[in-house]
Parts: C-alpha cells; sequence; structure tokens
C-alpha cells in the first residue's frame, strides 16, 4: 500500500508537472521570441554600423582630399598677392619714372608749361549766363 501511495503520489506530481508544461512552454516560447526580436535587431544594427563605419572612411577621405585643396588654394592666394603686390609697386615706380622722364623733357624744351587755357562760351554756358569759364582741375598740384 505504501508503494502506491508513493506510485499515487508520484502520479499526481508528474500530472501537475505536466499541466504546468504547457504553460511552461508558452513562457519559453514568448522567452524564443523575445530573443529572437534582439538578434534581429542586433543584426540589423550590426549591418547598420557597418554601413556607417564605411561611409565615414568615404568621408574621412573627401575630407583630406578638400584639406589639400584649400591648402593649395591658400597657396595660390598667397602667390597672387605677392605678384598683384609687386605689379603694384612696379607701376608706381613706372608711373614716377616717366613723370620725371616728362619733366625733363619739359626742363630741355625750355620749362613753358600750360597753365590756363581760353576758348570761346559755349551756346549752353551762355543760355545759363555764363560770363566767363575757367577749368584748373585738369592742372596737378605738382606742377604749381
Amino acid at each position: 500500500m505504501e508503494k502506491r501511495l508513493q506510485m499515487l503520489f508520484i502520479k499526481g506530481k508528474l500530472e501537475n508537472q505536466l499541466c504546468e508544461l504547457p504553460s511552461n512552454a508558452l513562457a519559453i516560447e514568448g522567452q524564443v521570441k523575445e530573443k529572437s526580436k534582439g538578434f534581429i535587431s542586433l543584426r540589423d544594427l550590426t549591418s547598420k554600423l557597418k554601413t556607417m563605419k564605411m561611409e565615414h572612411m568615404r568621408l574621412l577621405e573627401v575630407a583630406e582630399a578638400y584639406k589639400k585643396y584649400v591648402a593649395d588654394i591658400s597657396y595660390l592666394g598667397l602667390i597672387i598677392r605677392s605678384k598683384s603686390k609687386k605689379t603694384l609697386l612696379h607701376d608706381e615706380s613706372q608711373d614716377k619714372f616717366q613723370k620725371e622722364l616728362y619733366n625733363n623733357v619739359l626742363e630741355l624744351r625750355g620749362n613753358i608749361r600750360v597753365f590756363c587755357q581760353c576758348r570761346p562760351l559755349i551756346s549752353e554756358e551762355i543760355k545759363g549766363g555764363a560770363a566767363m569759364v575757367l577749368d584748373f582741375d585738369w592742372i596737378s598740384k605738382e606742377d604749381f
């Protein structure tokens, strides 16, 4: 009898475990689905990370190329500025030299310079009520 009671006890215990088995199976199945979703999202994130790393490397190469272009453009700017300064200095010195030569020619001819020119009044000036016209704008201050 005792063995029978033990058998009945074990049978009841097994039946309880058998009843709990579908609920446990559902819980485990839910956990498996949840973990598989996590693995899928992890796989997606891993592929996105690889794509982003490749894009990052490409952008680094582009940035390096732009740095080289900027350095080249800066260098060309320096060259242009120095050339323009030299040209400007050359033009100023050449203008000064030409002015000196012109003054020397005038002195050799006898230092005759025109400070005033006379002309008849234009009809528009007469209509405007002008009696005479004086224009000294074309004479530079150095000539005086």
